[in-house]
């Protein structure tokens, strides 16, 4: 009959190499606090948030790494979670808040005057998993005026 489109494929059609398995929670995340500005004091941020950052650096300081120094082209405060990379992103953050300080009047001078966000790091086994946060925790962070920023990864490895 012409005009007839051909029916789709069942899923038990599908060459074997083309099927996935995906789905699921994200297997490793890092997650850090991070106020940027080229005019950021490091000491003030730590006496303000009552916290010791995991890295701290004015500009034009520079910056040891493992392989190599560079110079910072700009200040930043940045407090790493401590957590194991297995734990979900919203424990991560919880334990960031919990380290510092929670008065208001501090984070709205803080993000005021630098670039202010959660960095979350996320490292993907698959395709299509994915991460949640209550509403609590989403105002908690809009309370501090942070924003979130996302790397995002996927180590497929090889296909079977």
């Amino acid at each position: 009959m012409e005009g007839m489109k051909p029916k789709p494929p069942k899923l038990d059609d599908v060459d074997e190499r083309y099927r996935w398995q995906t789905g699921g929670e994200i297997k490793k995340v890092s997650v850090s606090l991070r106020f940027i500005g080229d005019e950021l004091n490091p000491d003030e941020v730590t006496s303000m948030l009552k916290c010791q950052p995991t890295k701290a650096f004015r500009k034009g300081n520079t910056i040891p790494d493992e392989k190599y120094q560079r110079t910072a082209t700009t200040g930043g405060w940045i407090l790493q979670s401590s957590l194991s990379d297995r734990e979900n992103i919203e424990k991560h953050i919880i334990a960031l808040f919990s380290s510092v300080s929670n008065e208001m009047h501090i984070w709205q001078y803080l993000t005021g005057r630098y670039r202010a966000d959660l960095f979350i790091g996320i490292f993907m086994e698959d395709w299509n998993q994915g991460i949640e946060l209550s509403s609590d925790l989403i105002k908690q962070i809009t309370e501090r005026h942070l924003k979130l920023s996302f790397d995002i990864y996927c180590d497929q490895g090889e296909r079977k």
